[in-house]
Order: structure tokens, then C-alpha cells, then sequence
């Protein structure tokens, strides 16, 4: 418990106070209200760790992060923040501000509860962002390749997360899993400040708590992340409304503050630029989200601008916070494209599957109907609700309704793409926007019910103000308890028992006779591409060192090569189950151990250890609280 609070703490403060610091000395945002600015530091401070640590890695390529120089940062930006602290008085009498605080800490409660007792990320996609958690943390600074666990190259990976989770484990010396574990859920629960910051800015108090409730505890994204270490697009969410706001609002200063506040609005621009790329640091994908927003949002205020006069400075500071952005993505875009066309055109002249496995890929990741609204963007219930709050908001031509419909039309067309059978064309799935829409639902019925609440006679809205938000959050209450149990057990592979039979086999493996000895896992096909592992020995890498046959699931990113073996053992391992003499073809590729979990394979088949210690080609070497490992031996 202390080091889940030290940890969710120590995150908190270094998001927090580097951005109080900044708009202090900036004196950027400064007639916003209190909890506006904090919010901005927020986003603020999740802009400033991947800017920072990619062009570290850029210009000073010998340069490597301590932790000491997380602590000082720390300091100094306490002591520049705390120095205006006068200045931050608030009334402890506001409702509002202990409402905003109760659900901030409900949320976080949620968050906690819900991985209580699983000390070890889900799924899939954890392995890796462990793994480059702990290179991070080792490297003092961000790996260019996943070496020495495998020879992934890492130019078309976002790793912007890894910036955070990576400082959390060095400051607190911790084990990489459990820095990415907390560090994720933390920002998790600050999932709430963007919708808080967009409705509370363009809204009002009321709204801004209603869609606070909505994001942090009655819908079950992104609450439910948790159950597939869906972590970097959670990062880059989190941070995608604030950069919006920050964007926004910069564009439409720009003719009250230049030339009378040249500081002011410079500040503004490099921050609203450095925070806009930021988003694509932390999620590539994520980006084509923002800009979806983004896009329209400018283009509005562009179209609004009558007089040549604020066109054009509308104009000038679009052009400029685009400037901002470009130059603090440039070590990571070129790099990136250049990756991701040879990786097309690889796997163009020499396919890793065949025409009718490309078509299941296809169906398998692109192919969504309305039957997956429920299931991965919100429950039915609060579906209905967004659709009557933006037929409400719609009639009441409010812009923040408007402009989440639009913005849910383009995402819409943006994930259907692929049905244009270009695969340039590919760079996001369905599944990937329809599990980010707990935003926009959030916006549209915070957004309806402040505009109903200001419908309202006079009086009416006076009592609404005061008393109904009071009154949503305690509607809301017993969602803490929903969101705790929205929790899948077989996601979570690794077990105390496990760990036990990783630190036997790291301890027993003769590394000299064979140091490159691989280990066979129980596996299964997501996808006739991807392969995976669906219990403990998934995380063999991260516990010792061992490669095994389903790589991790960015192994495309290593080239056609690499993805025509995975696949080909681990197909080999699939055979094995049902034959054993298949695995006479696995010693003959390298694999020298088998390893069965303590929870067996979710999806039913795997290895069977009486059937496999039958064979002559295995030899069981240990057998403790359900973990078998099998040593195999050559025909």
C-alpha cells in the first residue's frame, strides 16, 4: 500500500508541478481560473517528459537521465511554484472545488481496487511496454531497438510513456512492472481532466462535473484499459483535450494578447505546440484522432474570423503552434514514415501470410458493426443517454455538441478506410476509436446538461448549480464499486507460482552450453499473424532473458523475417500440442525448454504435461504449485 501511494504520489507531482512552475514563469493562461490552470499544468507537464527525452536521445546521445535529476527537477519546480502560492488561495466553502477533488479521488480509488491484488500488467501488449519500461530505466534514456530481448528496431514505436514509467521506476527503484503498472492507472484516473478542462473552459462548472462522472466512474472506459495494457493510447488520451484546449484557445488569443503580450502568447504557442506533439509521442495513432478534432475546430475559427485583420492572426498563430509541433516531433516522424514504407513494401514483395490469412487479418482487426458499440464503447444505457444529450444539444445548436458529432462522423470515415483496399491507407482500426469515444460521450452530455441547466428560469438554475452535481455524484457513488469489478481474470497471466518457476529456471539454465536456448510456450493465433502467449511463459523474456516463440505483438516492426518465424514456431507449438513429435522440428529451430503456466491456456487445448513427459523427446526438469518446465532433447 505505501508504495502504490508513494508511486501514484511521486506521478502526480511530476506532471503537476513542472507545469505549475512553467506558467508561473511564463505567465501563460493567467487570468484562468484555478482549477482551469491546474488542469493545464497537468497537461503540461505530460507534454514535457517525451519532448524532453527524445531530444535528448537526438542531441546528446551519450547523455543519460538519474534518477537525482528527477528529485531536482522536482525541487526546482517546487520552489518556483510554491512561491506563488499566495496567489492560489480558494475558498474551502466552494462546493465545487471538494466535488472536483471527491471524484479525482474516487476515480483513483477505482483505479486502485481494481488491480488490487495483481501485482503484474495484463495482457498482451504489457510485455512489451514492460520490457522497454525497464531499458528506459536502465538506459537512462530511450532505447533505440528492444536488444537484448529481441532485434526489434523501435524508429515506428511510439515510446512516449516510457518517458514517465521509466523516471517512476529510477526515482523509486522500482521493478519495471510495477512502475508501468501504477503509472498507467494514474493516468488512468486523470482521464477525467481533459473532459473537466474542454467543459468547465466552454461550458460551465455544472457540465464539467457531470462529464467528469461520466469519464472517471460511469463508464467503463477507460477503466477497462486496464485489462489489456492498452497504456500508450491511454497516455496520449489523456493529454489529447488539454493540448485541444491549450491549441484553441491560443489561436483565438492571438489578437487580445499581440503585440500588448508578446511573453504571453509566445509562451502560449510553444506550449499549445509542444503539447500537440506530445500527443503523437506518446500514441501515433492517437494523433489522427486529435487531428480529426483539431482540423475542424481551426477551420471554425478561421471561418469566423471576418476581419482580415484576425484571420490573419488567426492565421499566424496556426501556422506558428504548427511550427512548435513539427520541430518537437522531427526526431521521430521521418524516421518513422521511412520505417513504416519499407515495412509496406517488404511485405508487398514477399508476403509473411497467404492471400486467405490476410483476408481473416482484415476481418479479424479492421472489421466492426454496431453489435461492438456495447462492448467496447460504452454500455447501452449510457449510449442512449449521449444520444439524447446530443439531439438535445443539437436542437440547442450548442457548439461542443456540434463539434462531438462532427468530430464522431470523421473518426467514423477514418476507420472504415481500410474498405478502400489501400493499405497506406491503414493506420488505425475501428476497435481503436470506438474504445476512445468514452470522450466524446462525455462531452456531449456534460455539455446538454449545462445548456439545460441554463434553459432553466432563473431561479431553477440557481438551485440546479448549486445542488446537481451534488446530487450526480451521489448517483454516481455506487459506480465505484461497477468500475472496481470491471475486471477479466484470464487476462492476467502471471502468478506467484510462476515467478517461482521463472527464478528456478533462470537459476538452472546452463548459459554456457547454450546461450541462445529458447523456450516454447502455450500460444494461441489472435490473428493468423500474431501469435501470443496465453499464460505466464508469455513473460519469460522479462523474467529471464529467454526469447520464445511468440515474440511480442510489435514484432512486425522487426521486418518479414522475423514475423515468417514467429509464426512458423509457433504453428510448430500448436502442432506440438496435439503431436509431440513436432517437437523434435522445435529443438531442431533453437527451443530447448517447455514451459506450461500455472493457468494453463485460457481458450482451451495447450500443452498437456502427462501427454508431453509420454515423449522421449522431453524431459520434465520441474513440476511445483501447477508450473511445468520440460527440458526437450534431441531425437
Amino acid at each position: 500500500m505505501v508504495t502504490i501511494l508513494a508511486t501514484i504520489l511521486l506521478i502526480i507531482a511530476l506532471l503537476l508541478l513542472p507545469g505549475l512552475a512553467l506558467l508561473r514563469l511564463s505567465g501563460a493562461w493567467a487570468d484562468w481560473r484555478r482549477l482551469q490552470q491546474i488542469a493545464l499544468a497537468f497537461g503540461i507537464g505530460l507534454s514535457l517528459y517525451p519532448a524532453l527525452f527524445y531530444f535528448l536521445r537526438l542531441l546528446a546521445p551519450d547523455f543519460h537521465v538519474q534518477a537525482w535529476m528527477g528529485w531536482g527537477l522536482l525541487a526546482l519546480s517546487s520552489a518556483v511554484a510554491l512561491s506563488d502560492l499566495r496567489h492560489w488561495r480558494c475558498s474551502l466553502r466552494r462546493p465545487d472545488l471538494w466535488l472536483v477533488a471527491i471524484i479525482v479521488l474516487l476515480t483513483i480509488f477505482s483505479r486502485i481496487w481494481i488491480v488490487w491484488d495483481q501485482p503484474y500488467p495484463a495482457w498482451t501488449d504489457s510485455l512489451h511496454h514492460t520490457l522497454l519500461t525497464k531499458l528506459t530505466a536502465e538506459q537512462g534514456q530511450l532505447p533505440i531497438s528492444l536488444q537484448p530481448y529481441f532485434d526489434i528496431p523501435l524508429a515506428m514505436y511510439h515510446l512516449g510513456l516510457y518517458t514517465l514509467t521509466g523516471l517512476v521506476a529510477q526515482m523509486l527503484a522500482l521493478p519495471a512492472h510495477t512502475a508501468l503498472l501504477w503509472t498507467a492507472q494514474t493516468l488512468n484516473a486523470l482521464s477525467v481532466v481533459g473532459v473537466f478542462l474542454v467543459l468547465d473552459r466552454y461550458a460551465g462548472r455544472t457540465g464539467a462535473i457531470i462529464g467528469m462522472l461520466v469519464v472517471g466512474l460511469l463508464s467503463h472506459q477507460p477503466a477497462f484499459y486496464v485489462n489489456w495494457g492498452r497504456f500508450t493510447q491511454l497516455s496520449s488520451q489523456t493529454l489529447m483535450l488539454i493540448a485541444w484546449v491549450m491549441t484553441i484557445d491560443t489561436i483565438q488569443s492571438w489578437q487580445t494578447l499581440y503585440p500588448h503580450q508578446k511573453r504571453r502568447i509566445g509562451a502560449q504557442i510553444v506550449i499549445a505546440g509542444v503539447a500537440s506533439a506530445a500527443v503523437f509521442l506518446y500514441h501515433f495513432r492517437v494523433s489522427i484522432f486529435y487531428i480529426a478534432l483539431l482540423a475542424p475546430s481551426i477551420a471554425y475559427i478561421w471561418l469566423r474570423a471576418a476581419r482580415p485583420r484576425r484571420f490573419t492572426g488567426a492565421l499566424i498563430s496556426t501556422i506558428l503552434i504548427g511550427a512548435v509541433a513539427l520541430i518537437t516531433i522531427m526526431p521521430v516522424v521521418w524516421p518513422a514514415i521511412h520505417t513504416w514504407l519499407q515495412l509496406n513494401q517488404a511485405a508487398a514483395e514477399m508476403p509473411v501470410a497467404s492471400p486467405e490469412q490476410l483476408q481473416q487479418n482484415e476481418a479479424g482487426f479492421f472489421a466492426f458493426d454496431v453489435t461492438h458499440f456495447p462492448l467496447l464503447a460504452a454500455r447501452t444505457w449510457l449510449l442512449a443517454l449521449a444520444g439524447i444529450c446530443a439531439l438535445y444539444g443539437a436542437w440547442r445548436r450548442n457548439r461542443i455538441v456540434w463539434l462531438s458529432v462532427l468530430w464522431f462522423t470523421l473518426l467514423m470515415l477514418v476507420g472504415n478506410l481500410y474498405l478502400l483496399g489501400v493499405a497506406e491507407l491503414n493506420l488505425t482500426n475501428l476497435g481503436a476509436i470506438l474504445i476512445m469515444l468514452y470522450m466524446l460521450i462525455a462531452l456531449v452530455i456534460g455539455a446538454a446538461c449545462q445548456d439545460l441547466v441554463d434553459s432553466l428560469p432563473a431561479q431553477w438554475a440557481h438551485t440546479i448549480r448549486r445542488y446537481g452535481a451534488i446530487a450526480a455524484l451521489l448517483v454516481a457513488l455506487p459506480f465505484v464499486w461497477i468500475r472496481s469489478h470491471d475486471f477479466e481474470a484470464f487476462r492476467y497471466f502471471v502468478t506467484p507460482a510462476d515467478v517461482a518457476g521463472m527464478e528456478w529456471l533462470t537459476a538452472n539454465i546452463d548459459s554456457t552450453a547454450d546461450p541462445d536456448a529458447k523456450v516454447a510456450i502455450n500460444t494461441t493465433f489472435w490473428l493468423p499473424t500474431s501469435p501470443h502467449g496465453v499464460d505466464a511463459g508469455y513473460w519469460i523474456p522479462y523474467f529471464t532473458n529467454r526469447v520464445t516463440n511468440t515474440g511480442v505483438m510489435i514484432s512486425s516492426l522487426g521486418g518479414v523475417e522475423l514475423v515468417k518465424q514467429i509464426i512458423a514456431d509457433s504453428t510448430l507449438v500448436k502442432q506440438a500440442e496435439s503431436d509431440p513429435s513436432a517437437l523434435a522440428a522445435l529443438y531442431a529451430r533453437g527451443y530447448r525448454y517447455l514451459y506450461i503456466g500455472a493457468l494453463g491456456n485460457y481458450d482451451g487445448g495447450g500443452f498437456n504435461p502427462e501427454i508431453i513427459a509420454q515423449s522421449d523427446l522431453a524431459t520434465k526438469i520441474y513440476d511445483q504449485d501447477g508450473v511445468t518446465i520440460f527440458a526437450l532433447v534431441k531425437k
